[in-house]
């Protein structure tokens, strides 16, 4: 898997990304970067043609959940328990031979911290 992030990371568009593996399922999760001039969708299908063709299929996630910020811990670290808690919810109705369903951002309000 670091491989694969590696390689994806090499995309200009891409800020942040990680991996998490659930079932059998690859998730990748994925920011992308704001300053590069491009529209959020076009952002999302450069980060996909690095993916087709630079990858072998076989290791294509099967599902990329675009982010606006990776979770952080309270000292400011990705949470690679929060990632792997929403990894599990994407992963549920998901088909079993599925590649590449991009989940967008949901709108949610933040607790402020006091």
């Amino acid at each position: 898997m670091l491989d694969i992030v590696e390689i994806i990371k090499k995309d200009r568009n891409v800020k942040n990304c990680k991996m998490t593996y659930h079932n059998g399922k690859l998730v990748l999760h994925l920011s992308l970067d704001d300053f590069t001039g491009l529209s959020k969708s076009d952002a999302t299908n450069s980060v996909l043609n690095t993916i087709k063709n630079n990858i072998p299929e076989h290791q294509w996630p099967n599902i990329i959940n675009i982010v606006e910020e990776l979770p952080r811990t309270s000292v400011g670290k990705v949470d690679y328990n929060q990632m792997k808690i929403i990894g599990e919810k994407l992963c549920v109705e998901l088909k079993s031979n599925q590649k590449l369903e991009i989940v967008k951002p949901l709108k949610r309000k933040l607790k402020k911290q006091k």
